[in-house]
């Protein structure tokens, strides 16, 4: 049986060091997101985002749906900061994850990458744990 799968990630810094850290818009979560299903559903699920990209047209920047659609003021007070067009749009996004689609996210801080490799070649000797 054949799948279709995408693959998306969060903005992520090419480099880690102390300017990358201590910029406004540095985030330490490097997140990832896959979403598929079986080849033979591909024209099932391919015509309903088709479907939700045209409704939400207005929403898209440089042709696509971006994760700006999603704002941080649209959470401030929860549910309740949303007004009825938003609700509508994460209705409908939401909707277009049913049974049929497979999905796969990560979430991993990229400063316990940097230290992990870091120390990837120490061992634990009679004067230094380091596992601790």
């Amino acid at each position: 049986m054949k799948y279709v799968f995408f693959y998306d990630e969060t903005e992520h810094s090419r480099k880690i060091n102390y300017k990358t850290v201590t910029a406004n818009n540095y985030c330490d979560n490097f997140m990832t997101g896959i979403v598929g299903w079986k080849a033979e559903e591909n024209d099932c699920v391919s015509d309903r985002y088709l479907a939700f990209e045209a409704k939400y047209d207005y929403r898209k920047k440089d042709g696509e749906l971006k994760s700006q659609t999603m704002k941080t003021k649209d959470f401030s007070l929860g549910f309740a900061s949303l007004n009825n067009h938003t609700i509508e749009f994460y209705e409908d996004l939401l909707s277009l994850f049913d049974e049929k689609v497979i999905i796969y996210f990560s979430v991993f801080s990229k400063i316990e990458y940097v230290i992990s490799q870091l120390f990837v070649n120490y061992h634990n000797s009679m004067f230094v744990d380091v596992d601790s």
